[in-house]
């Protein structure tokens, strides 16, 4: 693996826990949690399909 991969990497897993950090576990479950993190955006008509 190169270093530019391992960085993205690292950015990749500090995202991760930069998002897990501001929004606690609720109980609304992980769809929802991606939902309001902005990568609902991409899975949006997948959670509507989904909730359905």
């Amino acid at each position: 693996m190169s270093k530019i991969e391992k960085s993205h990497e690292m950015k990749d897993l500090a995202k991760m826990e930069d998002r897990g950090q501001e929004k606690p576990p609720s109980k609304k479950g992980p769809k929802r949690i991606a939902f309001e993190t902005g990568e609902g955006r991409r899975l949006k008509s997948l959670s509507i399909i989904v909730n359905k």
